[in-house]
């Protein structure tokens, strides 16, 4: 079942989607350890979403690595969505560099692809 790192006040959660399995309380320092965490790790999803959909841009829709980048592109979309949700439910504040990560991203895919087209 997939765990979710979720800030109330000052407790941290560690919950299942369908119940909560410990709390304790966490410092001021560390509450702002972990909203970096999750600011950099959305930040890597957003940049990781956008390698794939510059791939498949690029791709031919012939191409036989294509149903792979798709299925890989899908899981990105996940992780992406589950971080969103992180951030937003703990008021963080997204990367102010989430414009440039998408952008290199994009076109880090885009490059790839043309390389072995």
């Amino acid at each position: 079942m997939q765990k979710a790192i979720i800030q109330s006040s000052r407790r941290l959660f560690t919950t299942n989607v369908t119940q909560s399995s410990s709390t304790q309380t966490v410092s001021n320092a560390q509450l702002g350890a972990i909203k970096a965490m999750l600011r950099v790790n959305q930040a890597g999803e957003l940049a990781a979403d956008a390698i794939y959909k510059g791939q498949l841009a690029v791709l031919p829709k012939t191409a036989t690595m294509r149903p792979v980048i798709e299925h890989m592109w899908q899981q990105e979309k996940h992780h992406l969505q589950i971080l969103d949700t992180l951030v937003a439910n703990n008021r963080v504040r997204p990367s102010i560099f989430s414009p440039v990560w998408y952008s290199l991203g994009f076109a880090l895919g885009a490059g790839t692809a043309l390389l072995v087209r």
